[in-house]
């Protein structure tokens, strides 16, 4: 799938994500966002490519910024917790992408081989506890984003990995989405895309989003 259509799935996704969070009907966020509602009924369904002046309209309309509009930060998903897990893992085991899914208490539960080129554990067997691999002030950041997971916020951040033998720290990029299940407030997992700061790739990130979303 193109680049473009990628980013337009998003779009869809979350504007229908936000719309039906905030109890909105199409007519409504039409109205506030000053479209018709033919014009906000093929973006939501991703049959036109919005304008940027569009897209911070829409943003305004949902109480967030553009960026948080273009990022997948909430899935919900009709499968059990057990069937999810199964499924990322089966999408996920392959791709070029690092990828892993952990539990809101920092337990890594799954990740691909593609995190070991970023110098992180690949997960297999038993869960990872973070708290037990990370050390100094990483304990203190990814405390932090448990903390905003846990209230439903789901934030891009930036953590590292160190060296053992050398000591050299290596600089990741971590996109965390929160799986719901269809009905409830209570996460299921954090997904995360993980990449080097200095090699992120907007197009890596959209081929995380696409799989996530594909996930059935």
């Amino acid at each position: 799938m193109p680049y473009f259509k990628k980013l337009s799935r998003v779009l869809s996704h979350n504007m229908k994500m936000a719309r039906q969070q905030n109890g909105l009907t199409q007519s409504a966020v039409a109205a506030k966002a000053k479209l018709s509602l033919r014009q906000y009924s093929k973006i939501e369904t991703g049959g036109t490519n919005p304008s940027i002046e569009t897209i911070c309209r829409l943003s305004s309309v949902f109480g967030m910024t553009a960026d948080e509009l273009m990022r997948v930060r909430m899935i919900r998903t009709n499968l059990s917790k057990e069937e999810y897990l199964e499924a990322f893992k089966a999408k996920f085991k392959a791709e070029p992408t690092g990828a892993g899914i952990r539990t809101l208490n920092g337990l890594v539960l799954w990740g691909n081989s593609a995190l070991e080129a970023l110098g992180l554990p690949r997960t297999e067997g038993e869960p990872v506890d973070l708290f037990k691999v990370l050390k100094g002030p990483a304990i203190e950041i990814i405390k932090c984003q448990l903390l905003c997971e846990q209230k439903g916020l789901a934030t891009p951040y930036i953590n590292y990995s160190t060296d053992k033998i050398t000591g050299e720290r290596t600089f990741i990029r971590y996109c965390p989405t929160l799986i719901f299940p269809e009905s409830g407030n209570e996460p299921y997992f954090v997904a995360n895309y993980c990449s080097l700061i200095e090699s992120d790739s907007h197009a890596s990130y959209y081929r995380f989003c696409d799989n996530l979303l594909s996930i059935e």
